[in-house]
């Protein structure tokens, strides 16, 4: 059951953020998503805790992308 963008529930109840990485960071034959367990079932709790990772992820691709290497 998809809630949000990023935030899905297993068949057990738990909540998972899930969010694409962008294409430059993809391996071939490999995920084109991180899956996090939020580790609760609690609806509003991973709410919150999937908009603060999502906050988070956005803002070290935004700096890797501005990064001189």
């Amino acid at each position: 059951m998809r809630t949000s963008c990023h935030l899905e529930q297993s068949r057990h109840g738990i909540f998972y953020f899930r969010w694409p990485l962008p294409t430059h960071l993809q391996q071939r034959d490999k995920s084109k998503h991180v899956k996090v367990s939020l580790r609760t079932s609690d609806r509003k709790e991973a709410l919150q805790l999937s908009r603060m990772l999502d906050y988070h992820a956005s803002v070290l691709i935004e700096h890797e992308g501005n990064a001189q290497w």
